[in-house]
């Protein structure tokens, strides 16, 4: 019994660091991509495996892969039908996490991105008192994921959706 509860332990820890393992390498393609149609396609190719059965910041980079690659199609309708794929999954994966601030993050930066003329402006004051009150909960936190900290930090301070004010709280977090 023993053997069986170790092995299940080691099978979930195994799961867990593969987890981690995929979030940073599709961090790392995801910010690559902008701007790099071979890595936009390269990035949503290994997502293409991810379902809506998968944990919900895999989902979330699933969304982001499709945002990235419709950025560089050429047909209106093309990038429409991308557009609207990687909307669905993005709002799914933050129904089904609504806490985690990295889905929040990619909604936050796809909102204050896109045009108006699409209709995916809504969530943005919401989304930034999450990521305001994430960097306020994690400032001085060692354990914390530092490299989702300081983007998170840096593309507030940068951003036209938040006041002076906030951005002066935000820098001394």
């Amino acid at each position: 019994m023993k053997r069986i509860a170790f092995l299940i332990l080691a099978l979930y820890y195994l799961t867990l660091s593969g987890q981690t393992t995929n979030v940073q390498s599709f961090r790392k393609l995801l910010y690559e991509s902008y701007g790099n149609e071979s890595i936009a396609r390269k990035f949503h190719k290994e997502t293409r495996f991810i379902t809506n059965t998968h944990p919900a910041i895999l989902q979330g980079f699933k969304s982001m892969s499709e945002f990235m690659l419709c950025a560089h199609l050429s047909a209106p309708w093309d990038q429409l039908s991308l557009f609207y794929k990687g909307k669905n999954q993005l709002e799914a994966a933050i129904k089904s996490d609504p806490h985690n601030a990295e889905l929040r993050y990619f909604r936050f930066i796809t909102q204050t991105n896109v045009p108006s003329i699409l209709g995916y402006k809504n969530d943005i004051e919401s989304d930034k008192i999450v990521l305001i009150a994430f960097l306020k909960a994690n400032s001085g936190r060692s354990e914390r994921d530092h490299d989702l900290f300081i983007r998170i930090k840096n593309y507030l301070l940068q951003s036209y959706s938040c006041d002076e004010n906030e951005k002066k709280l935000i820098r001394n977090l």
